[in-house]
């Protein structure tokens, strides 16, 4: 398979897997927390799987915080959620091929790709911390300059951790029990 055509299957699969994502009901996050903690972390992983598409997980972590360990909802909500944020890296990463290098020469790009060069990690931990559609950017990007996947997944775990942290945490403590 040539790289251009690697590339086109490779975005059409994650336009695709988004397309069905976004078509679910949200009714199904529903019954996805009802499961436990499985659930949650499926939950998280088709959230994190779709572009742009603002999804339910941070009040699901939020409500889930009350009913289960919220260390385990944070960490299987962030660990879900940055696995599904592979989709945008992978769409990134395609898109690679379909550009002809005399495309990526520009002052311009130099002198953004020297400055996001020096804090990309801390860029996605601080992106991925906060709920907002720019994370799937933020992948898609990474993808496309070859950020290495591996240091790529570990700072959306870590964004997602504070993110789904605060939210489990607030949930335990606002519905907590007297007892």
């Amino acid at each position: 398979m040539t790289t251009k055509r690697g590339s086109l299957f490779m975005l059409g699969l994650s336009i695709l897997l988004t397309l069905v994502v976004a078509l679910v009901p949200s009714a199904a996050g529903a019954h996805l927390v009802v499961a436990g903690y499985l659930g949650l972390f499926i939950l998280a992983l088709v959230n994190g799987a779709t572009f742009f598409v603002p999804g339910t997980i941070t009040v699901a972590v939020f409500l889930a915080g009350r009913s289960f360990n919220p260390v385990g909802a944070c960490a299987l909500a962030a660990a879900g959620s940055a696995l599904g944020e592979t989709v945008s890296y992978l769409a990134g990463y395609a898109t690679r091929g379909l550009l002809s290098p005399a495309h990526n020469v520009s002052p311009w790009r130099d002198r953004v790709a020297h400055v996001a060069g020096r804090f990309t990690f801390l860029a996605i931990v601080l992106i991925a911390a906060v709920p907002n559609p720019f994370v799937d950017f933020i992948g898609i990007v990474a993808g496309r300059a070859r950020y290495p996947y591996p240091k790529f997944f570990t700072a959306q775990l870590l964004g997602k951790a504070v993110q789904f942290g605060v939210a489990a945490f607030l949930g335990a403590w606002l519905f907590r029990t007297t007892r």
